[in-house]
């Protein structure tokens, strides 16, 4: 499976010098390490491209076509990891930054995604509905980062009327 930390290092406490590497350049997270390793512990036989450790959950950034793998039959891998990070996990199938948003703010109403163009470069500028602004299953906060780190792009959320 095409995970960020190599078969090796995923059965190792040590990383090799190659995932040693990454690791200090910044290409690989502390969470990536983990869960690679939890991937390899439980025998979840899917590919991830990235992890995000935030405040209340962890997100796995995976193909869309491995996010049924990730989940397990009837979520018992989900729960494993959720075990085991003691936080809940929140896997998603990598695509288009627009589908993005809309899907981790659902039940909430995105009204617009939109780049705008400034001095300091390009950024998103994603506007909610503030009467549903509640109703969203993750902070703006972490939307902005989950999609910064997709994208590269700042991530700014606006709740409108």
């Amino acid at each position: 499976m095409d995970n960020p930390l190599c078969g090796f290092c995923s059965s190792r406490v040590l990383l090799c010098p190659a995932c040693q590497s990454k690791y200090e350049s910044g290409n690989l997270t502390q969470a990536d390490i983990e869960l690679s390793r939890l991937f390899h512990e439980f025998d979840i036989n899917a590919s991830f491209h990235h992890a995000l450790d935030s405040v209340n959950f962890v997100y796995v950034f995976a193909p869309k076509n491995q996010v049924g793998e990730i989940i397990g039959a009837k979520g018992v891998n989900l729960e494993k990891l959720r075990q085991a990070l003691g936080k809940d996990v929140k896997v998603v199938g990598e695509e288009d930054p627009v589908q993005l948003a809309r899907d981790l703010v659902a039940p909430a109403q995105v009204v617009s995604v939109s780049d705008v163009h400034t001095k300091d470069g390009e950024s998103l500028k994603i506007t909610v509905k503030e009467a549903e602004d509640k109703k969203s299953r993750v902070s703006f906060k972490d939307l902005a980062g989950v999609l910064y780190v997709l994208t590269g792009k700042k991530t700014q959320v606006i709740l409108s009327k």
